[in-house]
């Protein structure tokens, strides 16, 4: 298994990777090509914008940023995106959180423990921009699904040979019944869904459309919280 780059630890090398990924994601797109070995690098250190949104936002009361810094590097990325894709951002910023590496290898390591075969059909709901793809075995299949346009976008030129699915969980097509494994870190907000008569929290959405998707004697193993675990 591949290991995956470093993420900047300070906020504002978090901002600055932010950037120049979004920056080579662009080239690439305009270029109509696949990623160099060194591209490939600058798009997987992109960390996400919940980690930087609030700085990297404007207060959305007051309008205002931090200070000058974090103003030219707000109005850089708002200049480097669409009106669509800057909205896109702002809303992912609550719930894009990055998994980190040492627990991406332990569940992957687990599955494996079970028995999940390295050529498996795996389901990845609000899979960023691939981390946990990039963790797994050369000849894992996935079906990964992302509300966040640029983050979508992102894994699609890390992965092209997975199947990315740049819309949101509640309105994917499914192959219920033959997914091997589900694994991720599904997303956490104070929003409910309606799913088969229940209204279940955002987290719990996301686990009871991907039970519903494995194969008998599938695995899901997802970073969920005690209000999961502790349901009746």
């Amino acid at each position: 298994m591949p290991d995956l780059p470093d993420i900047a630890s300070g906020a504002r090398a978090k901002a600055h990777d932010l950037l120049a990924a979004i920056r080579t994601l662009q080239r690439l797109e305009h270029e109509q090509r696949s990623a160099t070995a060194a591209e490939r690098r600058l798009l997987a250190r992109f960390p996400g914008f919940g980690p930087v949104a609030l700085r990297l936002f404007p207060d959305p009361v007051t309008g205002a940023y931090r200070n000058g810094a974090w103003q030219e590097m707000g109005e850089a990325l708002q200049s480097l995106l669409t009106p669509e894709e800057y909205a896109s951002a702002k809303r992912a910023t609550f719930t894009a959180f990055y998994t980190a590496p040492v627990v991406m290898q332990a569940m992957h390591d687990a599955l494996a423990h079970l028995g999940l075969p390295p050529h498996a059909l795996v389901l990845e709901p609000g899979c960023g921009i691939g981390h946990f793809m990039g963790c797994a075995p050369a000849g894992m299949r996935f079906i990964g699904v992302e509300l966040d346009r640029m983050s979508g976008r992102i894994a699609r030129a890390l992965y092209p040979q997975h199947d990315i699915r740049i819309e949101h969980f509640r309105d994917t097509s499914l192959p219920e019944g033959r997914i091997d494994a589900v694994l991720g870190n599904v997303p956490f907000a104070d929003v409910t869904l309606a799913y088969r008569g229940d209204r279940l929290a955002l987290h719990d959405y996301f686990l009871a459309k991907s039970l519903d998707a494995l194969k008998p004697g599938g695995v899901m193993a997802v970073v969920t919280s005690h209000y999961t675990l502790d349901k009746q």
